[in-house]
């Protein structure tokens, strides 16, 4: 089990450079932020790999909104897992449910063979966390072999999720890795700590000005409500100041 160690989300080879210098030891790397996270490109992955000494982790999601795929999207997640798998990642993420909203076990069990054989790590995303019985989709994750759970407690941020994290990590013990993760912050990062994970997941960021000075008002490219003047980052300080957190907090147990 990794021990002491940040996670990072990230959508850019800048935000992994970021989230690299400011000690992070393994990105969750992802593309389309308004969607909350999809398959990046094969190219984005193959330069992470190359040329950031960091472990990399793909989000394995074809598009947006639920977690029900048909054959024809799982047969592209299979794809997708065998791309990862030679671009270099270590692992990947990646979920799926059934219209009740249970473990869709037929979905996800060629999904982690095809990963299995490629030697990589597999991660449940927070899938989990709309699902309608979170022990009995535990159960399912521990008869699969997931490697990691990444899960917010079933809340909208894992500041709100202390009690169903801490009854998700005493149901598990050691049988299966559980990386807290949804709106993490440096200002509530140690009660997560005291729930005795060893790792977290972040994706704070911040923005900086777009460096074109020529901007035609009357054109976005994104929805209205994106700001084509300014680019999204990772937040060094704010991810520094996690990892000296977990990293503290890992010496001392």
């Amino acid at each position: 089990m990794h021990k002491g160690l940040v996670e990072v989300c990230v959508y850019t080879v800048e935000d992994c450079q970021i989230a690299h210098s400011a000690g992070a030891k393994r990105v969750e790397l992802c593309a389309d932020v308004s969607a909350g996270g999809t398959t990046p490109s094969y190219g984005t992955i193959e330069y992470v790999t190359s040329h950031i000494p960091i472990d990399v982790a793909v989000m394995i999601r074809p598009r947006g909104g639920d977690f029900v795929y048909s054959v024809e999207e799982q047969l592209v997640m299979q794809r997708d897992i065998l791309a990862a798998g030679r671009a270099g990642a270590k692992a990947v993420v990646f979920g799926a449910l059934t219209q009740d909203g249970r473990v869709d076990q037929d979905v996800m069990r060629p999904l982690l063979d095809t990963a299995a054989d490629n030697q990589l790590d597999t991660v449940f995303h927070r899938a989990f966390d709309v699902c309608r019985d979170p022990m009995e989709a535990l159960d399912v994750l521990l008869e699969l072999g997931v490697t990691r759970l990444l899960t917010s407690g079933q809340a909208k941020r894992s500041a709100e999720g202390l009690p169903m994290l801490k009854a998700i990590l005493d149901y598990v013990g050691d049988s299966l890795e559980i990386m807290p993760g949804g709106g993490v912050a440096s200002d509530h990062v140690d009660a997560l700590l005291r729930l005795g994970v060893w790792q977290v997941h972040t994706g704070r960021s911040t923005t900086k000005p777009s460096p074109m000075v020529w901007h035609n008002d009357d054109v976005r490219m994104g929805a209205e409500t994106y700001d084509d003047r300014r680019l999204r980052i990772a937040d060094f300080a704010e991810i520094r100041a996690i990892v000296e957190k977990v990293e503290a907090a890992s010496r001392q147990r």
